[in-house]
């Protein structure tokens, strides 16, 4: 870096006094320059925190212990403005070692210091909020970690999340979401005491140290009070809610790293639980996260191993007294943990996404199947084969042009294949999933509605669906001996199906009664469960 000004000066040693040239008077707001001035008053121009690291060089330099020093420190000029000066200096030996001059310039650098200062503090601020960022915050938990360790109080770090930050950012633009960003920093920021530190990690993420874990419910409770006025970006009132995840730290060491991951996973879980609340880490948390970290591992690589297998449940034709389809059920043969079913992974399997490439696996495999049993019978009657879906699939925007892909591949005819989904699924996301669902039925792939009359759907639904049948709830059929409330349900689901020209499948019946009983409640043709598996195989 350049510099604006230079000026020479020189020590003479013996007799204690510092010469100085006209430039460097002028630096130092001097009236005269070349006098003999006495080093004490030359001194009295730096700042006096750089005093002893000028006065212990000039000492080394002047007995001899060092030839040569660059010195940077800061002046005090007359205007009351201080500047960095560097200070070149270098020792004329004389008799002995010791020094009789010290001489050299004085250099000033106050620009090139201040754009380093400046580069310093935007490599640890957050440009848009002007809040420590995640390297300043990392420096300030291991002073703090330190701090505990030596016997001072306990303190914990808040993990925080703007809950529908990404709404904001969708449908009001990144310019006002940057808006809320730094009005919400500044909101959170002032229910901090004066020992706490706020930092921005990034996106909608912001961590605190808060000093003293006592205060922690005080100050994460001001948060969540604070945070649910509306803030003002760009002009506009918008609400908001946080959620934050704590970990309390006592004189454990712990490594900053390892703290910031404990609050953030207890944030994870307030943003599970409904977002706007405050959840305190616990070990246990830590454990299922790692478990579900394990499972989400195995079941990629249980996928890409050729783990999964399918078991063909049969499904009878009371009417015909014939099979006249299957229900496919996914395995894992895991390779520690033997052959699991569904029920013990799926919800981890759709939690982490895994569910997607599985299913399309799924309706291959059944297409697969499906091919090779029309060739091997190709006079028999064509059956059909359903497939279990998550949310997950439905969703994803791929899902359609998969099951296209399957049915030409294979070519198998559409109506072979029966999806099935189950009644939660479709309220809880019956906007999005009707279109794919219009969309499947067009290509006359068959739909049912899996697990109905368990009460999570209204019957006035099944109209507004493109439905080829319904599956009653195993735990309804159980429960229909000796309930008549129970059996006045099914029959109104019978009347009200038939009406709409909609199969119904009857899931876990087990006895010969159970299918008489139904019989005697309405049109309930297919059946599922140890009577069919007895009859059907």
């Amino acid at each position: 870096a350049s510099v604006s000004r230079e000026g020479a000066w020189y020590w003479d040693v013996r007799r204690g006094v510092v010469h100085v040239s006209p430039r460097t008077s002028e630096m130092l707001g001097a009236a005269r320059a070349d006098a003999a001035r006495p080093a004490r008053d030359v001194l009295r121009f730096l700042n006096a925190a750089d005093l002893p690291l000028v006065r212990r060089t000039m000492r080394q330099l002047a007995s001899g212990h060092r030839s040569r020093a660059d010195i940077e420190c800061r002046l005090l000029t007359p205007g009351g403005e201080t500047r960095w000066m560097l200070l070149r200096a270098r020792a004329l030996a004389g008799a002995g070692g010791t020094a009789h001059y010290v001489a050299g310039v004085i250099l000033d650098i106050d620009a090139r210091r201040q754009s380093e200062d400046r580069l310093r503090h935007e490599a640890r601020h957050d440009p848009l909020t002007g809040l420590p960022n995640r390297a300043a915050f990392t420096d300030a938990l291991y002073a703090r970690i330190a701090r505990a360790v030596a016997g001072e109080q306990p303190f914990a770090v808040a993990y925080l999340d703007l809950d529908r930050f990404k709404l904001v950012n969708d449908t009001l633009g990144h310019g006002c979401g940057d808006s809320l960003l730094s009005a919400a920093a500044a909101r959170l920021q002032g229910c901090l005491g004066a020992g706490d530190v706020l930092a921005r990690m990034g996106g909608d993420e912001f961590v605190a140290l808060i000093d003293r874990a006592a205060d922690a419910e005080r100050v994460v409770g001001e948060m969540q009070r604070t945070m649910r006025a509306p803030l003002v970006a760009e002009g506009r009132s918008i609400f908001t809610s946080v959620s934050i995840g704590v970990r309390l730290c006592h004189a454990d060491r712990c490594r900053p790293s390892e703290l910031v991951r404990d609050a953030d996973l207890a944030m994870y879980e307030a943003k599970r639980a409904g977002g706007a609340r405050s959840v305190t880490f616990a070990r246990a948390l830590h454990d299922a996260v790692l478990r579900r970290f394990t499972i989400h591992h195995e079941l990629q690589a249980a996928l890409h191993g050729e783990q999964f297998r399918l078991a063909y449940h049969p499904i009878f034709d009371t009417a015909e007294h014939r099979l006249c389809g299957f229900e496919a059920r996914l395995r894992w043969a895991h390779p520690e943990r033997g052959m699991l079913a569904a029920v013990e992974f799926i919800d981890d399997a759709n939690e982490s996404g895994v569910i997607v490439p599985i299913g399309r696996w799924v309706v291959r495999e059944v297409c697969a199947q499906l091919a090779d049993w029309n060739g091997a019978y190709p006079q028999g009657v064509r059956v059909s084969v359903g497939v279990n879906l998550c949310d997950r699939e439905l969703l994803d925007p791929e899902f359609v042009t998969s099951i296209e892909d399957a049915l030409s591949t294979s070519g198998v005819e559409p109506s072979q294949l029966r999806l099935e989904m189950t009644e939660g699924a479709v309220a809880a996301h019956f906007t999005a999933i009707k279109p794919v669902l219009e969309r499947l039925h067009s290509l006359g792939v068959r739909l049912q509605l899996d697990d109905f009359g368990a009460g999570r759907t209204s019957i006035g639904m099944l109209p507004r669906l493109p439905l080829s049948a319904v599956k009653l709830d195993r735990g309804v059929v159980g429960a229909m001996a000796g309930c008549n409330e129970t059996q006045a349900l099914v029959a109104t689901i019978l009347s009200f199906a038939n009406r709409l020209g909609l199969e119904v499948i009857a899931d876990g019946v087990d006895s010969d009664e159970q299918v008489a009983l139904l019989a005697s409640l309405g049109e309930c043709r297919y059946v599922q469960g140890r009577v069919a598996e007895r009859v059907g195989v």
